[in-house]
């Protein structure tokens, strides 16, 4: 797994990591999730991606 924790792969493996812009924080995360399957090596790598819609009554 590559994160536990609700929240993005740089709140559990880069805490301490700073972005200037979200733009900028999405393209590590992902570049993140690529340096664990390369370090880690599964034999299978599945990303699922939900986005929260908030909902109105």
């Amino acid at each position: 797994m590559g994160r536990t924790k609700n929240g993005d792969v740089i709140d559990e493996h880069a805490p301490s990591e700073k972005y200037g812009t979200l733009r900028d924080r999405k393209k590590q995360d992902i570049f993140l999730r690529k340096d664990i399957v390369e370090k880690e090596k599964p034999d299978v790598f599945i990303i699922i991606h939900a986005n929260a819609i908030p909902v109105r009554l």
